[in-house]
């Protein structure tokens, strides 16, 4: 079931407006909306009502912990697994990878997957609202704490954690 990343991406990342030397950090939401639901985790969409997945801090230990203190404010339950074993190739397949192969710390946040991945079923009615709010605040304030840091998060070529 994995997807292939937009060209546009990878022409990005060969062709940045600004030098990619520069980016912090790359925050990528994909699939934020739903209770994880899917044979590959033994995990129930109730066991994931208040969970985000987060792929990529095995990359950037800095990036981690600011994700971890800003979630201090919302509450959500992070979930790391797939950065330890990403059976879904998670990390490999959404726009942040394309920014890791040029080295700038670069996580993916999604919610897992479910019956109705890509298909007419997976409508607004089945969204978790409260939790694709505080995801989406969760992003905001990761992105505030490193903006307002004299040092930028490090990418760690090889994992460390």
């Amino acid at each position: 079931m994995v997807q292939k990343i937009g060209q546009a991406t990878f022409y990005y990342g060969r062709n940045p407006v600004l030098p990619l030397a520069k980016a912090a950090v790359v925050l990528n939401m994909d699939m934020i909306g739903r209770n994880e639901n899917t044979p590959t985790w033994t995990l129930s969409p109730n066991d994931t009502a208040r969970s985000v997945n987060i792929v990529g801090t095995l990359y950037s230990h800095d990036l981690r912990q600011a994700i971890e203190r800003q979630n201090s404010r919302e509450g959500l339950l992070l979930d790391f697994k797939t950065d330890t074993e990403d059976k879904e190739e998670w990390f490999a397949r959404s726009d942040h990878f394309v920014f890791a192969t040029y080295g700038v710390p670069s996580v993916l946040f999604n919610t897992g997957e479910h019956p109705d991945y890509h298909t007419e079923n997976d409508t607004w009615e089945k969204l978790n609202y409260p939790k694709l709010e505080k995801i989406a605040r969760l992003v905001f304030l990761t992105a505030a704490d490193v903006a307002n840091r004299d040092a930028r998060p490090v990418f760690e070529a090889s994992s460390s954690h």
